[in-house]
């Protein structure tokens, strides 16, 4: 009995060494044997020995790192085993974890309620809460936050004209109807007929309301404060 256990050991080790040849032995000793387990692989130029690596499916893989998922790269194995895994803060692109972002060093606002100083690496340090909201890197002080701009209300003149000009802020009187802008910009003009709103109109155009037939001849419009906003109008 304890001789033919001795002679099946040495025909299962000859069928296994028969099968593995130099050109089965690749960089750093892995073999691609189909059909073998766990074999002992020895490389024939360096004389290491390989034992226990698992060869499935006449398979090699790189030795390298790639992107497990978006924020997550793995290493894998040549025998396509994965081992190290590495969490990458800014993302993993291209089988690498991204560098971190650049940013200009210096005070900002983080939200609208909060100010830092940020690094050079996007992150925040000194955060400092703003009551009063944040700008430019600035907390906004109490007096700002509750100032109110006092806007005078113009002088509205009751008259009755027969000049052909109309000034933002006038009220005239055309054939006992109340007239005077309502809107006005650089193309068109809205007029205010007894309270009553008209629509927009372009110069060339007529307004019409019962016995006023009023047309608009041209559009004075400055935008900067103090300019003319007029228009001159004929009446039919």
């Amino acid at each position: 009995m304890l001789m033919l256990c001795v002679l099946l050991v040495g025909c299962s080790q000859r069928n296994i060494s028969e099968n593995v040849t130099q050109e089965d032995v690749v960089e750093g000793g892995v073999a691609i044997v189909s059909g073998v387990g766990e074999i002992d692989v020895t490389n024939k130029t360096t004389g290491v020995t390989i034992k226990d690596i698992s060869v499935k499916n006449n398979t090699v893989c790189i030795s390298e790192w790639i992107c497990l998922n978006a924020k997550t790269k793995i290493h894998r194995e040549e025998n396509c085993s994965f081992t190290l895994r590495q969490d990458c803060k800014f993302g993993c692109k291209n089988n690498t974890c991204a560098p971190a972002p650049v940013c200009t060093s210096g005070w900002n606002c983080d939200g609208n309620y909060y100010r830092g100083y940020r690094l050079e690496s996007c992150e925040f340090t000194k955060k400092e809460k703003c009551d009063f909201g944040c700008t430019e890197g600035e907390c906004i002080a109490e007096s700002v936050k509750n100032a109110t701009v006092e806007v005078a209300e113009p002088v509205v003149e009751q008259k009755t004209v027969s000049a052909t000009i109309l000034n933002l802020g006038e009220t005239i009187i055309l054939k006992n109807h109340n007239v005077s802008i309502y809107a006005i910009d650089s193309e068109q003009v809205m007029l205010s007929v007894d309270g009553k709103k008209s629509k927009f109109l372009k110069p060339g155009e007529t307004f019409i309301r019962n016995d006023l037939s009023m047309v608009i001849e041209e559009i004075y419009f400055q935008s900067f404060n103090g300019g003319k906003r007029m228009i001159s109008y004929s009446v039919k």
